[in-house]
C-alpha cells in the first residue's frame, strides 16, 4: 500500500472566462497529471475556507492584477480565513500565479504581506 497522496489546494480569483481561469485550468492539469500521489482541491476564492488551508499540504494561489492588486476575491478569502488559522499554517508551502497587463509586482507584493503575516 502507497503512501497518503499530498493535498494541494489550487485557490483562485478572477473573471470566468478570464486569462486567470484559462491559466488555473493548466496549472490543474498539471497537478492531476502527477497522479495518484496528489489530491487536488479547486477553490474559487470566494468558495475557498479555513478548512480548506488546513487539509492542504500546499497551496497554489492565482489572481489577477487588478489595479496594481490581487483580486478582491482572493483577498476577500484572505480576510475570512486568516484568523481562524492564525498559527496553525506556518510554513506551509505556496505558490502564486498572476495574470495581467502589467508586470504583476503590486499583486504579488500584497499576496506576500499576507501569506508571510
Amino acid at each position: 500500500m502507497g503512501a497518503a497522496p499530498q493535498h494541494v489546494l489550487l485557490l483562485y480569483g478572477g473573471s470566468r472566462g478570464g486569462r486567470t481561469e484559462k491559466l488555473v485550468d493548466a496549472v490543474a492539469d498539471g497537478v492531476r497529471a502527477l497522479g495518484e500521489d496528489v489530491e487536488l482541491r479547486l477553490r474559487p476564492a470566494l468558495e475557498g475556507t479555513a478548512d480548506d488551508l488546513l487539509w492542504a499540504h500546499g497551496v497554489l494561489l492565482g489572481t489577477p492584477e487588478h489595479f496594481g492588486y490581487m483580486s478582491g476575491a482572493l483577498k476577500h478569502f484572505f480576510d475570512r480565513t486568516f484568523y481562524a488559522v492564525e498559527g496553525r499554517t506556518e510554513g506551509l508551502p505556496y505558490a502564486l500565479f498572476v495574470t495581467g497587463g502589467t508586470d504583476g509586482t503590486g499583486a504579488i507584493a500584497s499576496v506576500r504581506r499576507i501569506v508571510t503575516g
